[in-house]
């Protein structure tokens, strides 16, 4: 893969398994002029502070709204779960979407018929060697990757050539004590 990776800075915990997951997917896809994000968070937006709108870490103290930015053949992010689960006290599990917007047409130029099959094959197939990632899910569309979010800055069909899904998981971390 190739194209921008954004990560935090002397990442821990939580955004240590989600640096580890992206530097995989960046090596494991053969796709190309990707951005690739880490955790997005959840800011409060509009007069009520009701609505969440997803804002992705750039660099420094820069975080940004993510959009479907067409410079790039695709863009990548992490929404995670409010809550983790633990059994230990330092070992942690919290459900983890890995959120793609893609052009399918950039990054399977020679594909026949639909190629949104492909995309969500090879990161199925990536990821299922794992281990800090277990799959649980893969869903379609704007409302179930981002259904949470206020997605009204996002203007990004699901009709091919464009496509968004999502894989759902099981992301394990470790916070030391």
């Amino acid at each position: 893969m190739t194209g921008n990776k954004y990560q935090t800075e002397e990442p821990k915990g939580v955004d240590f398994a989600i640096f580890k997951l992206q530097n995989f997917l960046f090596n494991a896809l053969n796709w190309e002029n990707v951005e690739l994000f880490g955790r997005v968070d959840k800011v409060p937006n509009g007069e009520e502070k009701t609505a969440l709108k997803p804002y992705a870490y750039y660099s420094g103290t820069d975080y940004n709204p993510v959009v479907r930015d067409d410079k790039f053949a695709a863009n990548i992010f992490f929404v995670l779960a409010d809550r983790a689960n633990t059994q230990q006290g330092i070992s942690f599990t919290v459900e983890a979407k890995i959120v793609f917007m893609v052009d399918l047409d950039r990054l399977y130029p020679n594909a026949a018929g639909r190629a949104d099959h492909l995309a969500q094959m090879d990161v199925v197939k990536a990821l299922k060697g794992q281990t800090n990632f277990l799959v649980t899910s893969l869903g379609n569309g704007l409302r179930e990757c981002l259904g949470e979010f206020d997605t009204e800055d996002i203007k990004f069909t699901n009709m091919a050539p464009n496509h968004i899904f999502c894989i759902t998981g099981n992301l394990s971390y470790q916070i030391s004590c």
